[in-house]
């Protein structure tokens, strides 16, 4: 089960109702809110390509290498691959 290309995607949010809204939202605004994510180490195989990012049909299972700060009265943010 070796992936053959990866997309990168970012999404940014702010939200004064929690941060796991804030965290939400820049999921949606990535575009991945609809997967299920799954978090994995960042090794790229070899032959790995990477291409535009693609649509992801709700409910997928989607291997992710995430990053995410997180703060008080601060942007919260992630990056997705």
């Amino acid at each position: 089960m070796i992936p053959k290309a990866f997309f990168v995607t970012g999404g940014k949010a702010v939200s004064k109702v929690s941060r796991l809204n804030t965290f939400d939202l820049a999921l949606r605004n990535a575009g991945i809110a609809q997967c299920n994510l799954v978090k994995v180490s960042s090794i790229i195989p070899p032959n790995y390509k990477e291409t535009e990012p693609k649509p992801i049909p709700a409910g997928s299972i989607t291997y992710v290498v995430m990053a995410k700060a997180e703060g008080t009265g601060e942007t919260i943010s992630a990056g997705i691959a």
